[in-house]
Protein backbone atom coordinates (compact mmCIF):
# COMPACT_ATOMS: atom_id res chain seq x y z
CA UNK A 1 0.00 0.00 0.00
CA UNK A 2 2.88 2.34 0.79
CA UNK A 3 4.31 1.73 -2.66
CA UNK A 4 1.05 2.68 -4.37
CA UNK A 5 0.71 5.83 -2.26
CA UNK A 6 4.32 6.80 -2.98
CA UNK A 7 3.91 6.39 -6.73
CA UNK A 8 0.63 8.34 -6.61
CA UNK A 9 2.33 11.21 -4.76
CA UNK A 10 5.21 11.18 -7.25
CA UNK A 11 2.73 11.19 -10.13
CA UNK A 12 0.56 14.01 -8.79
CA UNK A 13 3.47 16.19 -7.67
CA UNK A 14 4.84 16.34 -11.22
CA UNK A 15 4.14 19.88 -12.55
CA UNK A 16 3.63 18.65 -16.12
CA UNK A 17 0.95 16.19 -15.05
CA UNK A 18 -0.67 18.87 -12.90
CA UNK A 19 -0.83 21.10 -16.00
CA UNK A 20 -2.39 18.23 -17.99
CA UNK A 21 -5.03 17.72 -15.31
CA UNK A 22 -5.74 21.47 -15.07
CA UNK A 23 -6.00 21.86 -18.86
CA UNK A 24 -8.16 18.76 -19.27
CA UNK A 25 -10.59 19.86 -16.57
CA UNK A 26 -10.84 23.39 -17.95
CA UNK A 27 -11.29 22.05 -21.50
CA UNK A 28 -13.91 19.35 -20.92
CA UNK A 29 -15.75 20.74 -17.88
CA UNK A 30 -18.44 23.38 -17.70
CA UNK A 31 -17.59 24.04 -14.05
CA UNK A 32 -15.08 26.83 -13.66
CA UNK A 33 -15.29 27.65 -9.95
CA UNK A 34 -13.98 25.19 -7.37
CA UNK A 35 -16.85 26.11 -5.03
CA UNK A 36 -19.53 25.28 -7.62
CA UNK A 37 -19.19 21.61 -8.53
CA UNK A 38 -22.66 21.06 -9.98
CA UNK A 39 -23.17 24.33 -11.83
CA UNK A 40 -21.33 27.34 -13.17
CA UNK A 41 -24.02 29.73 -11.90
CA UNK A 42 -23.29 31.92 -8.91
CA UNK A 43 -24.57 35.13 -7.41
CA UNK A 44 -22.80 38.45 -7.89
CA UNK A 45 -23.43 42.09 -7.14
CA UNK A 46 -23.35 44.04 -3.92
CA UNK A 47 -26.37 42.26 -2.43
CA UNK A 48 -26.25 39.07 -4.47
CA UNK A 49 -28.95 40.34 -6.82
CA UNK A 50 -27.17 39.34 -10.03
CA UNK A 51 -26.68 35.85 -11.39
CA UNK A 52 -23.21 35.34 -12.78
CA UNK A 53 -22.77 32.60 -15.36
CA UNK A 54 -19.27 31.42 -16.13
CA UNK A 55 -18.89 30.13 -19.67
CA UNK A 56 -15.76 28.20 -20.61
CA UNK A 57 -14.29 29.49 -23.83
CA UNK A 58 -11.20 27.33 -24.11
CA UNK A 59 -13.00 24.51 -25.93
CA UNK A 60 -14.60 26.89 -28.41
CA UNK A 61 -11.30 28.63 -29.14
CA UNK A 62 -9.38 25.36 -29.46
CA UNK A 63 -12.03 23.88 -31.78
CA UNK A 64 -11.85 26.98 -34.00
CA UNK A 65 -8.06 26.71 -34.08
CA UNK A 66 -8.20 22.97 -34.87
CA UNK A 67 -10.70 23.52 -37.68
CA UNK A 68 -8.34 26.08 -39.22
CA UNK A 69 -5.37 23.74 -38.91
CA UNK A 70 -7.13 20.67 -40.31
CA UNK A 71 -9.22 22.44 -42.94
CA UNK A 72 -7.19 20.96 -45.77
CA UNK A 73 -7.26 17.18 -46.12
CA UNK A 74 -4.02 15.25 -45.86
CA UNK A 75 -2.48 14.69 -49.25
CA UNK A 76 0.84 13.05 -50.02
CA UNK A 77 2.59 13.12 -53.38
CA UNK A 78 5.09 10.51 -54.47
CA UNK A 79 8.38 11.72 -55.93
CA UNK A 80 10.15 9.40 -58.33
CA UNK A 81 13.85 8.92 -57.71
CA UNK A 82 14.37 6.49 -60.57
CA UNK A 83 15.14 7.01 -64.21
CA UNK A 84 13.60 5.00 -66.94
CA UNK A 85 10.34 4.45 -68.78
CA UNK A 86 8.27 3.33 -65.78
CA UNK A 87 8.72 6.49 -63.65
CA UNK A 88 5.17 7.74 -64.25
CA UNK A 89 3.73 4.33 -63.41
CA UNK A 90 5.72 4.19 -60.15
CA UNK A 91 4.57 7.71 -59.23
CA UNK A 92 0.92 6.84 -59.87
CA UNK A 93 1.30 3.68 -57.80
CA UNK A 94 2.92 5.65 -54.95
CA UNK A 95 0.15 8.29 -55.00
CA UNK A 96 -2.57 5.63 -54.99
CA UNK A 97 -0.88 3.80 -52.13
CA UNK A 98 -0.55 7.03 -50.10
CA UNK A 99 -4.24 7.87 -50.66
CA UNK A 100 -5.27 4.36 -49.63
CA UNK A 101 -3.23 4.54 -46.42
CA UNK A 102 -4.77 7.93 -45.53
CA UNK A 103 -8.28 6.54 -46.06
CA UNK A 104 -7.76 3.12 -44.44
CA UNK A 105 -5.98 4.46 -41.36
CA UNK A 106 -8.39 7.44 -41.07
CA UNK A 107 -5.40 9.75 -40.79
CA UNK A 108 -7.55 12.87 -41.31
CA UNK A 109 -9.56 12.09 -38.16
CA UNK A 110 -6.42 11.14 -36.25
CA UNK A 111 -4.69 14.36 -37.31
CA UNK A 112 -7.66 16.39 -36.06
CA UNK A 113 -7.60 14.59 -32.71
CA UNK A 114 -3.82 15.05 -32.57
CA UNK A 115 -4.14 18.79 -33.14
CA UNK A 116 -6.83 19.04 -30.45
CA UNK A 117 -4.82 17.11 -27.87
CA UNK A 118 -1.71 19.10 -28.74
CA UNK A 119 -3.56 22.32 -27.96
CA UNK A 120 -5.02 20.98 -24.71
CA UNK A 121 -2.13 18.93 -23.33
CA UNK A 122 0.80 20.49 -25.12
CA UNK A 123 1.84 17.25 -26.77
CA UNK A 124 0.60 14.62 -29.16
CA UNK A 125 1.79 11.70 -31.22
CA UNK A 126 0.43 9.89 -34.24
CA UNK A 127 1.23 6.44 -35.49
CA UNK A 128 0.06 4.57 -38.52
CA UNK A 129 0.42 0.79 -38.59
Amino acid sequence: MDRVHGSWMKWTSNPVIQAWIRNTISYYSNVLEPAAWETSLSFAGEQGELVKMLVPESRQLVRQFVSLITKQKLSFQAVAMASGSDVMQQTRLGNALANQIVEDQRLDQKAERLAELSCVLGLGSLMST
